[in-house]
């Protein structure tokens, strides 16, 4: 049985993410970043459930702060899955369709 599809594009994108949450306060390095969540290295210390705040900066120079929760922990790496009521989420949405959007004329 596989998982649940995946409704946003991912992209790889390495970033340098402040990690604050209850007992927390570390630097991580984004993997994979999509409108709805991104996974970190660096952090395998947090737990799953976690409500977490992220601050990191886009390749576009837009700083964004977004609320989170520890959604999954594999190997090393955890996957935090923003707020959906959190209005920034929107900014790394458009960012990350735009690049898509960008990947797909070059292609053609």
């Amino acid at each position: 049985m596989t998982g649940p599809l995946r409704r946003q594009p991912r992209m790889h994108l390495a970033l340098d993410v402040k990690v604050q949450g209850p007992g927390v306060d570390c630097n991580a390095t984004s993997v994979e970043v999509s409108g709805g969540g991104m996974s970190l290295e660096r952090v395998d210390h947090l737990s799953i459930a976690l409500p977490v705040v992220l601050d990191f900066t886009l390749p576009s120079a837009e700083p964004v702060r977004l609320n989170g929760v520890v959604w999954w922990k594999r190997d090393r790496m955890v996957g935090v899955r923003f707020d959906p009521a959190d209005r920034n989420s929107i900014l790394v949405r458009r960012y990350v369709e735009g690049q898509a959007a960008a990947a797909a004329t070059k292609a053609h």
